[in-house]
């Protein structure tokens, strides 16, 4: 009984080690060195502990620590490093070393619930305030709630602490049930899913795993000897508990519809395109080459028209913004989402796009999504891409060419006046600052460089000398001589 007692109070001691998978987004190391990590965690936390035990047992004859369980602090680990050392001093420091490591776990706690929240608020399945991210590139209203919470709770006294840590372990059990059945409903169903850390003999460690959780869920609910069930106190707790996520989820249903616990997906390690059969349109002018064309542009310049048009002189592929529904359509991605990314809210700074990391927030999710689409198009056929940070995508490819359309500042307030159908030329002025800018921005989080830099890009060219027609014709001849050159030196090669 005592053993089912102690073994009920555990699920609250491993709450601390849920923050490494919910930090995990935050963490720049490997999906499997993660794994490595909390379990080399659980193991030496177990160690501690036990080495703690032993340390008092060894010191403390059984009747001292009955005495001291009894007395009216029933500290007995202070207790027994008084007596090793035969200094009531070294007792003070001890309790101070154990109001530190109280401050730990609520470091903790509000580290864990604070991203758990921000990822309910990314899937709008509690209020979107929770996901969005302050200035600081942190979830800032999560983590006030959190922060709150942890320190009002002391002044409620011990005997509300223990029903808040006996009800938050009953829900851990329950967390950890949901997970081992998903874990082995995902083996059974999705065998060949990516595992970056994988279990071995996973169907009987899940088993396993189901079926202990089930058991100290039981050890909860059903009334024993040992007093391990919740009391009635702690009832209300769960019951509060309860009815705060059934509330949440018809509001936010009925709030967010469709969008309701939508997936905010992590892209896996290593970034491997696909491998796929390279297309060639029927009416392609090089049927024989594949190259990609990538076109960035200043808003107003004409650069998405002429791409357009280089594209179907050269009849090969085009990619504009309707880029942003193929990476729907293609990777399963909300609509919704890639808007927000878009408009670059919320975005954390300090992102590598090498694919070596997860990504803490909702646009660098939907950027390294737009990365492998982009990847994906260029390797399936000759195309030609406009924007998204296109050049730096492909930055490793020798079959790219890079061009950069820009034209002077009246010009394309124009042709934003002349797009928009704006009569007011300050308001078509406002408009093409703000799209500039937000795209001169974006490309320069991506990237590190600006949009027009000229040591990314084989070509800069003003649309405004030679008009669109032609613009696009001087960008078709860049590439005629390319491949003219290329020609000769392969003659010359093989001669």
């Amino acid at each position: 009984g005592s053993v089912f007692k102690v073994a009920c109070m555990t699920p609250f001691l491993f709450i601390g080690f849920d923050v490494i998978p919910q930090a995990a987004e935050e963490i720049n190391v490997p999906y499997k060195k993660i794994g490595k990590i909390m379990l080399l965690s659980i193991v030496l936390a177990v160690a501690w502990y036990l080495l703690i035990i032993f340390a008092v047992c060894y010191i403390m004859p059984q009747s001292a620590i009955a005495q001291e369980m009894s007395s009216q602090n029933g500290l007995v680990s202070a207790k027994a490093i008084e007596i090793a050392f035969r200094s009531p001093l070294m007792g003070k420091v001890l309790i101070i070393g154990g109001l530190c490591g109280i401050i730990t776990s609520w470091n903790s706690f509000l580290m864990g619930g604070s991203r758990a929240l921000y990822s309910m608020g990314e899937s709008l399945m509690i209020p979107k305030k929770f996901g969005e991210l302050g200035k600081h590139k942190t979830p800032t209203a999560a983590i006030i709630l959190c922060g709150i919470a942890c320190v009002a709770a002391p002044f409620f006294g011990r005997g509300v602490l223990v029903w808040l840590v006996d009800a938050a372990s009953f829900g851990c059990v329950i967390a950890y049930m949901f997970v081992s059945i998903s874990f082995c409903i995902l083996r059974k169903k999705k065998p060949e899913m990516a595992r970056p850390y994988k279990v071995k003999a996973g169907k009987f460690v899940g088993f396993m795993a189901v079926l202990m959780a089930g058991f100290m869920v039981l050890l909860y609910i059903v009334p024993a000897s040992f007093s391990a069930a919740l009391v009635w106190q702690e009832w209300i707790v769960v019951g509060i508990w309860l009815a705060l996520g059934v509330f949440f989820y018809f509001y936010s249903k009925k709030k967010y519809g469709t969008e309701f616990g939508r997936d905010i997906f992590i892209v896996e390690d290593g970034g491997k395109a696909e491998e796929q059969e390279v297309t060639v349109l029927p009416n392609a002018k090089y049927p024989n080459r594949h190259f990609v064309i990538t076109v960035g542009c200043e808003y107003g310049s004409g650069g998405p028209q002429i791409a357009k048009m280089v594209a179907d002189k050269l009849g090969i592929e085009y990619y504009n913004r309707d880029l942003v529904d193929k990476v729907v359509a293609q990777i399963g991605v909300d609509k919704g989402l890639v808007e927000e990314a878009d408009t670059k809210k919320g975005v954390r700074y300090a992102f590598d796009t090498s694919y070596g990391v997860r990504y803490a927030n909702l646009s660098n999710r939907v950027i390294d999504a737009q990365f492998q689409a982009i990847n994906n198009f260029a390797n399936k056929s000759s195309c030609v891409i406009v924007g998204r940070s296109s050049d730096y995508i492909l930055r490793n490819r020798n079959d790219v060419l890079n061009v950069f359309i820009y034209a002077p500042q009246e010009d394309e307030i124009a042709e934003v006046m002349k797009e928009k159908g704006l009569k007011n030329m300050h308001k078509a002025k406002e408009e093409w600052e703000s799209v500039d800018k937000a795209q001169h921005a974006r490309h320069e989080y991506i990237t590190g460089k600006k949009r027009g830099d000229r040591h990314t890009r084989g070509m800069l060219i003003d649309s405004s000398i030679l008009g669109w027609d032609e613009t696009a014709d001087v960008i078709i001849d860049m590439i005629d001589r390319k491949f003219q050159q290329e020609d000769a030196m392969q003659l010359k090669k093989e001669a």
